[in-house]
C-alpha cells in the first residue's frame, strides 16, 4: 500500500489513510493512471490474456478457458469495461475470493457474466469510496483555507471595510422606506460592526441600553455627511488606523 500511495501529496495521503484498506486500494488503483482495457495496445491484451488464465484457477474453475473463449473475453472486456484496468480486476478478484462481495458462484464457468457481476460490484465501491474521499479531501481543503484566511485576516482593514460599507448604507437608508425586517437586519450588522470596532479598543462608548447601533452609527456618521463618500471613507480609515495605533503604543 506503501508503493501504491507514494504519488500523492502530503494532504492526499493523510485524507487517504482516514480510509479502510479496502477503500484505500479502491481510490488509488483508480488514479494510478494505468493503461485502460479500451485503450490497450495488442502487446498489453496479451498481458490481460495472461492475467485472466490465472484469475480462472484463482476462483477455482478447472476448466481452462479456450484460445477463442479467452479472446472473445479480452474483446468483450475492451468493449463493455472500458475504463477499467488489468490492475482493478485483479483486485476485484480478490476481494471476491476474500468474500468481500458476498457469495457470488461462478458454476465453473469463467463467462463474461460472471466476470462482470464481479466488475459492476468493484465499480460501485469504487465509486462510494471516491465519493467519501474527495468529500473529506474537500472538507479538510475548506479548513486548511478558513485557517489561512484567519491568519491572513487584516482586523483592522476588516473593520474600515465593515464601517464603510456601514456608511453606504447610513446614506441609503435617508432616502428608502425600511421594513421591519429590514430595519431589524440593518440593526444586526450594525451591531457586528461595532463589535468589530470595540475587539480593537474603538467605540467603547457604545450603549445598547441607552442606543442602539442604528442610532449609534448614525451619530458618529451624521457630521461626515457633508463631504462627498469617498472622503468619508478616507476619513474614516484614516481614523481607525489613528486610534488603533495609538491604543497599541
Amino acid at each position: 500500500m506503501q508503493n501504491l500511495i507514494q504519488s500523492k501529496t502530503k494532504l492526499e495521503t493523510s485524507i487517504l489513510s482516514k480510509l479502510n484498506v479496502s477503500e484505500q486500494k479502491l481510490v488509488t488503483l483508480n488514479s494510478l493512471g494505468n493503461a485502460r482495457f479500451g485503450e490497450m495496445t495488442n502487446e498489453q491484451k496479451q498481458g490481460l490474456a495472461k492475467s485472466l488464465v490465472k484469475l480462472c484457477y484463482f476462483v477455482g474453475i478447472k476448466e481452462p478457458l479456450s484460445i477463442d473463449n479467452l479472446k472473445m473475453l479480452v474483446y468483450y472486456l475492451a468493449n463493455q469495461h472500458p475504463t477499467f484496468t488489468q490492475d482493478e480486476l485483479e483486485q476485484a478478484f480478490f476481494m471476491t475470493s476474500s468474500g468481500e462481495f458476498g457469495e457470488l458462484e461462478h458454476y465453473q464457468s469463467f463467462s463474461p457474466m460472471y466476470v462482470s457481476k464481479i466488475i459492476n460490484i468493484y465499480s460501485s465501491r469504487r465509486s462510494e469510496a471516491i465519493t467519501k474521499y474527495r468529500k473529506e479531501l474537500d472538507d479538510k481543503m475548506l479548513e486548511e483555507e478558513r485557517i489561512e484566511k484567519q491568519k491572513n485576516y487584516d482586523s483592522v482593514q476588516g473593520c474600515i471595510d465593515t464601517l464603510c460599507l456601514e456608511y453606504d448604507d447610513f446614506l441609503k437608508h435617508a432616502e428608502l422606506q425600511v421594513t421591519d425586517d429590514a430595519y431589524g437586519l440593518k440593526e444586526t450588522r450594525g451591531k457586528i460592526a461595532i463589535e468589530l470596532a470595540q475587539r480593537l479598543g474603538l467605540f467603547q462608548d457604545f450603549n445598547p441600553k441607552k442606543e442602539n447601533s442604528i442610532e449609534f452609527l448614525s451619530r458618529i456618521f451624521q457630521p461626515l455627511s457633508k463631504y462627498e463618500a469617498e472622503k468619508v471613507k478616507r476619513i474614516i480609515g484614516k481614523w481607525v488606523k489613528e486610534q488603533v495605533a495609538e491604543l497599541r503604543k
